[in-house]
């Protein structure tokens, strides 16, 4: 393939894209925060934007309450590192709800906890172009 097309493709793609504007933020995404044993996305303010800052890798996180529900530990130092935001849950609207990334947890604690789910792939591979 000649560079003139390839660039040609890259552009259209992008042109597309803008186009169609697909938010990063839908349920299914990998990135948005979500609850481990539940799998249900929070509808939380800013707590994608507060963890990502944070410098967390995981996508998982769970309020104060939920931790204690399931009887985990928060590490000694991170106890007061929580994120506070308003939380919508079953069409309620929850104020300065707590929540912990489950990277806060005790290793004990995190071990507990079942494995991530990823998402399935949204899109059809084309082996030809892989």
């Amino acid at each position: 393939m000649k560079v003139d097309n390839l660039n040609n493709l890259y552009e259209q793609i992008e042109l597309t894209a803008k186009s169609q504007r697909v938010s990063n933020f839908i349920p299914t995404n990998v990135n948005h925060p979500k609850n481990p044993y539940t799998q249900e996305v929070y509808q939380a303010n800013f707590l994608y934007k507060q963890g990502h800052k944070k410098g967390f890798s995981e996508t998982r996180w769970l309020t104060e309450d939920e931790i204690q529900t399931h009887n985990l530990q928060i590490k000694p130092d991170e106890k007061e590192s929580f994120f506070e935001s308003d939380l919508y849950k079953d069409n309620e609207y929850y104020e300065n709800i707590k929540f912990y990334n489950v990277e806060q947890l005790d290793k004990a604690s995190f071990d507990k906890l079942p494995p991530a789910i990823k998402p399935e792939k949204q899109w059809q591979e084309n082996f030809k172009i892989e």
